[in-house]
């Protein structure tokens, strides 16, 4: 384990996604539990609602990845694409909060805030399988399966820190703000794969 660990640290790449994927996770992890009491209250539906609303981020996910699948320049440079991808879904997760914490509670504003959550899930389902094949590809080797456990332990980490954290937030400032500041926080990950495609090239 502590092999792999070492390996995990020092592969250059290896480490780069890792913490891409531990922000992603304090950003985004949050975000699955504070969306269901939030179109609860706003929506004025019973619970089902919920349900109904889970299936379309579902669809908008599995959407994205059929995307993904079909562009070629997104295997061929994930770094870019990663980079434009992540850097719109986390605008798109701020606005979204915006929207949300603007509700007075006007139904338009509700709408606005779904309507950009729907495109934020379009976009994860479009960024998953990229990240993950490309981090697949690093760990080739004996220690692959050490390396998978650390990349998952990173986004473990950034959960962890990210509910409580988030959490907090929801208590003192709303909703909203929350989902403003976890918009912020992902866009540090443009950075990390900016990075990555310097390397690349």
């Amino acid at each position: 384990m502590s092999a792999g660990t070492r390996a995990g640290l020092s592969t250059r790449a290896v480490f780069l996604l890792a913490l891409a994927s531990m922000i992603s996770a304090a950003a985004w992890f949050p975000f699955w539990s504070e969306w269901q009491p939030y179109f609860l209250a706003h929506l004025g539906s019973r619970i089902e609602i919920i349900g109904w609303v889970f299936c379309l981020f579902s669809i908008a996910q599995i959407a994205g990845a059929e995307v993904a699948s079909r562009m070629r320049w997104a295997r061929e440079d994930r770094a870019l694409y990663m980079t434009w991808n992540v850097g719109l879904s986390s605008a798109v997760l701020l606005a979204g909060g915006l929207a949300a914490s603007k509700v007075g509670l006007a139904a338009s504003k509700v709408g606005l805030a779904f309507a950009m959550f729907m495109v934020a899930q379009f976009l994860g389902g479009a960024a998953g399988p990229i990240e993950q094949s490309w981090f697949n590809e690093q760990i080739e080797g004996d220690n692959r399966a050490t390396l998978l456990s650390f990349g998952s332990t990173f986004a473990t980490f950034g959960a962890t820190a990210g509910l409580p954290v988030q959490g907090l937030i929801v208590d003192k400032l709303g909703t909203g703000s929350a989902w403003q500041g976890a918009g912020a926080l992902a866009m540090l990950q443009v950075p990390v794969f900016l990075a990555l495609r310097r390397k690349r090239g």
